[in-house]
């Protein structure tokens, strides 16, 4: 019986290997993720930056109380209830693709909110701007941890570096816009917007890399209205408690909706193995939709309780 053959040896690597992924990106990590953290720093700012411009609004365009309530709170509502979305459409259209793009619907945005005649345009601007950073938010989390940083405690540090920018950014926002209410106007909060916006979507052209582009699934549209309605709840209550009290019926009653809807949106996702739920078991978008709910929730309860009811726009 003759010999078995020689192993044959493992071809050497070639020297013209196309490089990993992250290697193909020119940028440092630093530059690219300095324009994420900054769009998310501005959107975060957008939150708030109105609460202290309520008086001088009334007095441009005379709001009811009801329309100074959607005013204030109409940016993170629409956040809570749209995040979810946001992020699953971030993972299948691309990560930079989504962030330029929500970057641009909140640039937009402002330029309505700016030269609205009537409070109905203004909460319209303040709407789409939450949107915009309802896919901002999470296409933004997604590049940081899947482009940028991908080791455990890389991802660890991106973590924490895109909730300070959340953090300082909502806080931040009653101080700069005071200093354009009192420089210029309620209407320079939306007209800063502008430069800015625009700004981190062509920087973010040129530095930060694509990742993402997931097209595998379909979308959930059912997972996706269960989500966004339990978030929106959730929300929601949080507004209010300060109003009508943490143990009235309205806020109790929406807790509970969102507790119901949250089941049944565990249980549907069981079922299918369709987007979202891909993406939330692959936690791309969980954690930001998680930490947006709550950056959100607390400057909008003290936007809804203590900001424009103690400024002097009722007398």
């Amino acid at each position: 019986m003759s010999a078995p053959p020689p192993p044959v040896p493992a071809p050497a690597p070639s020297d013209t290997a196309p490089p990993p992924p992250a290697a193909r990106w020119p940028v440092p990590a630093w530059a690219a993720a300095g324009v994420v953290l900054t769009g998310l720093y501005l959107l975060s700012m957008d939150a708030t930056i109105l609460n202290v411009a309520v008086p001088d609004l009334q007095r441009d365009l005379g709001p009811s109380m009801a329309q100074i309530q959607w005013i204030i709170d109409g940016f993170p509502l629409v956040v809570a209830g749209a995040v979810m979305a946001g992020g699953v459409l971030s993972d299948r259209w691309g990560h930079r693709r989504s962030f330029i793009t929500g970057a641009l619907v909140c640039c937009v945005a402002s330029v309505f909110g700016a030269t609205a005649s009537d409070p109905g345009v203004v909460i319209a601007a303040r709407a789409g701007m939450g949107a915009g950073a309802a896919i901002v938010l999470p296409a933004g989390m997604s590049v940081l941890i899947t482009s940028l940083y991908v080791t455990p405690e890389r991802r660890r540090r991106a973590f924490t570096a895109w909730t300070m920018a959340v953090a300082v950014g909502g806080l931040s926002g009653p101080v700069v816009g005071g200093a354009l209410v009192e420089l210029f106007s309620w209407r320079a909060g939306f007209w800063a917007n502008v430069p800015l916006a625009a700004g981190v979507a062509v920087a973010a052209w040129f530095f930060v890399p694509e990742s993402g582009r997931t097209r595998k699934g379909r979308v959930d549209a059912t997972g996706c209205l269960l989500s966004s309605g339990a978030l929106l709840c959730v929300l929601w209550g949080l507004i209010e408690a300060p109003v009508h009290g943490w143990t009235s019926g309205p806020v109790l009653a929406a807790y509970a909706v969102a507790v119901a809807l949250a089941l049944a949106f565990r249980t549907q996702q069981r079922r299918t193995r369709s987007v979202p739920s891909s993406a939330v078991r692959r936690h791309r978008s969980w954690t930001a939709i998680c930490a947006a709910t709550g950056a959100y929730g607390a400057p909008s309860c003290r936007a809804s309780s203590c900001a424009w009811p103690r400024s002097g726009c009722c007398s």
